[in-house]
């Protein structure tokens, strides 16, 4: 079967691009045709040339000499995405010639449903540019609202209401979420989990093991590692008492000092995933950053991100027990203590991995 994936653009985001090749990944398992849908928003020609010199000098340029030459750094992502991610072309506008050929379409995951990330066009992720005879056939998988708010116009909200409805099953990543669909738009959803959660640590290994090695390492032995989205001098400070307590090295997961020298603006993927399989402790303030640790097993700490989201934490981390890891900013003066039962959290990662997987081959096959 021919399945098309919307979801959020990739943006060089590790938590976007890796839950979209999982969902990718899953399907293809169970032998369907996928890929993702690249659309931009309609914009002047000149805004077109100029998004397309971006995209050559950051994404297709493989030599950073001429990347210096361009005034820019080059993106590592494309070496995961090429072998992991099938996108369709790129399209500028919603009008998509024979959309038949696109078979059912899912969306989601992350949080293509927030109100504040939709606004410029707040009906595109519930699919008003397909006949209603196609959209009865879709579905969504994990979408996300991002909190417990909604921020749309009445207008609007009855326009994606009637959109919503016309799908043929709807699940949501967050519990919020369930409450959101059922209060806003009169429609029962079911609780999925995220799209990394549906794949094993050996999945993620046979991702990456092509390409791994042509990236030269910048950690070696016993480390922390943090990823932290939105840095400020309070979770600095944070990492220094928490590299003070064990005595090991910190670990950047963003950026590699080598192939910062080389011109590379940010860490590979393959490197990202290396670095949660062996790390001692990640401190994160990221969603996936949490979420694969869990996958992988390697102890975290979970800075609260409330202005990202917290709904997303909280259910996941609630669900298994693992709340008192979470830590607000204004509590950052200490370090959890509590030590992770994984055998309890992994039994319960696969109770939530079949929910999910189930959720798909009863509405997709």
């Amino acid at each position: 079967m021919n399945i098309t994936i919307l979801t959020l653009p990739f943006n060089e985001n590790y938590g976007g691009i890796l839950q979209s090749a999982a969902l990718q990944y899953h399907l293809k398992s169970l032998g369907h045709n996928v890929r993702i849908f690249k659309r931009l928003p309609t914009m002047p020609l000149i805004n077109r040339i100029g998004w397309l010199f971006y995209y050559f000098k950051n994404r297709v340029i493989p030599f950073s000499w001429l990347a210096k030459l361009l005034n820019g750094k080059f993106h590592y992502y494309r070496s995961f995405m090429r072998e992991n991610v099938i996108e369709t072309s790129i399209h500028f506008s919603s009008n998509i010639k024979k959309i038949e050929n696109y078979g059912i379409w899912i969306v989601g995951s992350d949080q293509v449903w927030r109100s504040d990330f939709i606004k410029r066009n707040p009906t595109f992720y519930f699919l008003p540019f397909l006949p209603d005879n196609i959209r009865r056939k879709c579905i969504s998988y994990a979408a996300s609202f991002g909190s417990a708010s909604w921020n749309l116009d009445t207008q609007t909200t009855s326009q994606i209401k009637n959109l919503i409805n016309g799908f043929e099953a709807v699940s949501v990543r967050e519990k919020d979420g369930v409450l959101l669909c059922n209060n806003l738009f009169d429609i029962q959803s079911t609780l999925v989990p995220d799209p990394t959660i549906l794949l094993y640590p050996h999945d993620y290994d046979n991702m990456i093991h092509r390409t791994i090695e042509q990236f030269p390492k910048d950690y070696e032995g016993k480390f922390i590692a943090y990823y932290i989205l939105d840095m400020t001098p309070e979770k600095k400070k944070y990492l220094e008492m928490v590299q003070r307590r064990f005595g090991l090295k910190l670990i950047n997961m963003m950026h590699n000092t080598i192939l910062d020298s080389k011109c590379i603006l940010r860490r590979p993927i393959e490197q990202w995933l290396d670095i949660v399989k062996n790390a001692q402790l990640i401190v994160t303030d990221s969603f996936h950053g949490c979420v694969f640790s869990i996958i992988y097993n390697t102890k975290f700490i979970v800075l609260n991100n409330s202005q990202r989201g917290s709904s997303r934490f909280e259910t996941l981390l609630s669900t298994l027990n693992l709340n008192e890891l979470m830590i607000d900013e204004a509590s950052l003066n200490f370090i959890p203590s509590s030590q992770i039962n994984w055998k309890k959290v992994n039994e319960t990662i696969d109770i939530m991995r079949k929910k999910g997987r189930n959720f798909i081959i009863e509405h997709v096959g």
